[in-house]
């Protein structure tokens, strides 16, 4: 196992670039867009590696028990003693690899996860009326490319809000968050509508998952004109006492 310099970081691309799960989230690490770190197989031609953005862990690559015991005895020393949490995620974006990870990491697997990934489809966007004249009187947009946001707001208090938490690989992974108080009241929508007609003119096209048990996030998705894809199985790891 070794662990790479960030000037190496690009020698994972390739691996990770075909993953749907997360891909501008472990895109913006193999970009530097965020702070993080990577161990592989092999420094100079990796075929198997893992990202580690805090309680977060992407495994993906070709099948090697060998690098899948060295990642946990990695982690068991040199990253739970130290870490602040008590829970992580471990997603391996690899079906060839879930056989040997579950076996391994069974000490420290608290239960798994179901994360839903979609795919975007621009031209049922497009069919949607446009946005602008669904934002109620009192309420306005406020768009910003620099921080590649769009909110919904009231009286200057953002009611919903829909940003990149991350962006790699040419996409935006969406993030959106509303005021309790006016959820499920179309705002999100709005909120989201206005963020991915901005990713789209900034280049960028935008990028959804969420956990199987979200159920009003997934229907927002497909309002958007996001198309499910299948699930993905992720390991939620306990940290050892």
């Amino acid at each position: 196992m070794h662990e790479l310099n960030k000037p190496e970081y690009r020698r994972v691309a390739a691996i990770f670039d075909g993953t749907t799960n997360s891909r501008p989230v472990v895109l913006s690490a193999v970009e530097r867009n965020i702070e993080s770190r990577i161990v592989a197989d092999d420094r100079d031609g990796p075929k198997t590696a893992l990202i580690i953005l805090d309680d977060m862990f992407f495994l993906r690559g070709e099948k090697n028990i060998e690098f899948i015991n060295e990642i946990y005895t990695f982690l068991i020393r040199g990253i739970f003693p130290y870490a602040a949490w008590e829970f992580c995620e471990l997603y391996c974006l690899s079906e060839n690899l879930r056989g040997d990870v579950k076996k391994i990491f069974t000490p420290v697997i608290h239960k798994e996860l179901i994360r839903k990934t979609f795919t975007f489809d621009q031209k049922k966007f497009e069919l949607l009326p446009d946005w602008r004249g669904l934002v109620p009187a009192g309420f306005y947009a406020e768009i910003s490319p620099e921080n590649l946001s769009a909110a919904i707001k009231r009286d200057d208090k953002i009611i919903s809000k829909c940003s990149a938490c991350f962006t790699g690989g040419g996409q935006t992974e969406i993030d959106v968050e509303t005021t309790e108080s006016y959820r499920k009241r179309g705002f999100a929508t709005l909120a989201c509508r206005a963020f991915i007609e901005l990713s789209l003119s900034l280049g960028y096209t935008p990028n959804w998952s969420c956990w199987d048990f979200k159920k009003e996030s997934s229907s927002l998705a497909k309002k958007l004109g996001f198309s499910e894809l299948k699930n993905e199985t992720v390991y939620s790891l306990k940290k050892p006492a």
